[in-house]
Order: C-alpha cells, then sequence, then structure tokens
C-alpha cells in the first residue's frame, strides 16, 4: 500500500509542476511583446532593442517590400533589371536585389558594373545629370533563406563617391579551398587595422564566396564595435584574362571598406 500512495503521490507531482510551469510560460509569453515576421535577423534584433530603450547599429538591410528586385534562378534580363535598378538608385539612392542562385550573383554585379560605367559616361557629357566619381558599391545581407535548394544572398547597391584610399596590403586571395571564415577574419582585420581591404577571385563560384565573406566580415566587425554607423561595403571590378590564357575565368577584385550608413 505504501508504495501505491508513493507512486500517486509522484504522479499527481509531477503533473503539478508541469502545469506550474505551464502558466509561468503562458505568463511569461503575455509579457514579452510580440513581433511580425521579418526578413532580415538584424532587423529583428534592432526592433528589439528600440523596444527596451537599448541603442543599437543602424542597419541598411533589405525590406520585403514591392521595391525589392528579385532575380534568379531563371533567365538573367539585364535590360529589364537595370531599368528597375536606375530609378531606385537615383530616388532613393539604394536599390535592393534578392538574388537565387551563383550564376545570377554573377550577372548582377557585372549589370552593376555595366550601369555604373553608363552613368559616367552620361555625367561626363552633361555635368548636371551626376557626379563622374561616384562608384556603386555593393553590400552583401546574409541571413536570408535558401530557395529550393539554392544559394540566395541579398545584395543592396549604393551609390556613393566616398571612395577608400588604395589597400596598403597585397590582395587575399578567394580559392576553392579557401577557408571562408578565415577569409571574412582576414577582411575584418585589415579594415580595422588599415580602413580597407581587397579580395580576388576568379570565376563566378569565387565571387559568390567572395561576397558571403565580406557579409561575415561585416558580422565580425559589428560584433566588436568597429562598424559603427557604417555598413561593409564592396567596390567590385572585373579583369578580362590574359588573351593568351583560352578558357579561363574573368577575374574579381573586390575593395572593401566601411560606408556610413543612409540615414
Amino acid at each position: 500500500i505504501g508504495c501505491l500512495q508513493q507512486q500517486y503521490l509522484h504522479k499527481y507531482m509531477t503533473i503539478l509542476l508541469r502545469k506550474c510551469a505551464s502558466c509561468t510560460s503562458w505568463l511569461v509569453a503575455r509579457q514579452m511583446p510580440r513581433y511580425p515576421p521579418i526578413y532580415n535577423r538584424q532587423r529583428m534584433f534592432d526592433t528589439a532593442a528600440t523596444h527596451f530603450g537599448i541603442g543599437s547599429r543602424p542597419v541598411s538591410g533589405l525590406t520585403m517590400s514591392s521595391a525589392l528586385i528579385r532575380v534568379g534562378p531563371h533567365a538573367f534580363d539585364r535590360p529589364k533589371f537595370l531599368e528597375d535598378l536606375e530609378p531606385r538608385l537615383s530616388n532613393a539612392c539604394r536599390g535592393e536585389v534578392l538574388v537565387i542562385g551563383t550564376n545570377a550573383t554573377n550577372e548582377v554585379v557585372r549589370a552593376v558594373l555595366a550601369l555604373e560605367e553608363s552613368l559616367s559616361d552620361r555625367s561626363k557629357a552633361a555635368p548636371e545629370v551626376g557626379n563622374p566619381r561616384e562608384r556603386l558599391t555593393i553590400v552583401p545581407i546574409l541571413d536570408v533563406a535558401p530557395v529550393e535548394g539554392r544559394f540566395v544572398i541579398g545584395i543592396l547597391v549604393r551609390p556613393t563617391s566616398l571612395l577608400p584610399a588604395g589597400a596598403p596590403l597585397e590582395p587575399m586571395t578567394m580559392a576553392k579551398t579557401s577557408n571562408l571564415g578565415r577569409v571574412a577574419g582576414g577582411i575584418a582585420q585589415r579594415v580595422r587595422e588599415h580602413g580597407s581591404a581587397t579580395l580576388r577571385g576568379a570565376g563566378a563560384n569565387a565571387l559568390r564566396r567572395s561576397l558571403q565573406a565580406v557579409g561575415t566580415a561585416s558580422r565580425f566587425l559589428d560584433e566588436r564595435g568597429d562598424l559603427g554607423k557604417h555598413d561593409l561595403a564592396a567596390l567590385p571590378r572585373l579583369t578580362a584574362p590574359p588573351t593568351t590564357e583560352v578558357g579561363l575565368p574573368e577575374e574579381c577584385l573586390l575593395t572593401i571598406f566601411r560606408l556610413p550608413c543612409l540615414v
């Protein structure tokens, strides 16, 4: 009889404790603010920080608005992309692009460079159009969920005339065997110590990994408070291989630096 009483007592105590834990969780949940689903994780942190009165770094980020340009994974329509991007740069000084796939990422970077050249030519022909020294920078945005198992990255295109000084060190190299975390750490260290860094790689896959490394380096800098009210931006440049070398991909050189956030 004593054993049965102990078993029943243990059973009822377990049920009571579970109900108490459930009630406590419900009460805590009622006290916590409810946030709608947010596309960029950093924006969720910023919203929570604002609610609790904690200062946080302004982040350009991406928004799930109608202004977001989606590219890939199907055929890339460059004229349509440029038609969508240019007015956004003129009106808001930023263009938000959601890129699906490695090849689409390469095509977007090439299109951004083509638009930059076109804008520069127009400003030289008509000085009132714009600043010929203005360049188009790329701010990689990570924390974007894959689509159908494909690589997805957010790209914020920002025009600026605040160009960095030449990097004092030799460019780092992004290869197939490169450790992305180590490359990102090297970028963060050079930007912290020298103000800028350069990273080169050949081919679409190397370009994708390079942009990932820039996005990761931005996290490293932000975690240590070294980014401040800045985005970690990259100026891309494509170089064709020598004519004597057949079948080699174009080399991309990224100049990475801190760019003040948009107010």
